[in-house]
């Protein structure tokens, strides 16, 4: 995975949804990252402990985005357009957890 930058926070203005996932924990974790948009993309994201994975897909209007480890999963639904930023998604063990909500 690649590491946020601030050109992520430009994600509505070339038509993508930019989704954030930070490892929080202390040993590597996998998580599966839906956003479903425009089009719908799958990423699977292998991060090392502190590690933030940038997920991106085409975007128009109404975003859905989620994601799931092998403990629980997490979703929210954005307006890539009219956010201030990405959504962050932490990974914490046995839990997941979004910002903003």
């Amino acid at each position: 995975m690649s590491t946020y930058t601030a050109a992520g926070d430009r994600m509505a203005a070339d038509g993508r949804a930019v989704v954030l996932v930070r490892n929080g924990t202390t040993e590597p974790r996998t998580a599966t990252v839906v956003i479903d948009g425009a089009e719908s993309a799958t990423r699977n994201a292998d991060l090392s402990p502190g590690e933030v994975g940038v997920v991106a897909a085409p975007a128009a209007g109404q975003v859905t985005a989620a994601v799931h480890t092998d403990e629980a999963s997490a979703s929210l639904s954005f307006d890539p357009e009219t956010a201030s930023g990405p959504p962050l998604f932490a990974l914490r063990p046995g839990r997941v957890l979004v910002s903003p909500e």
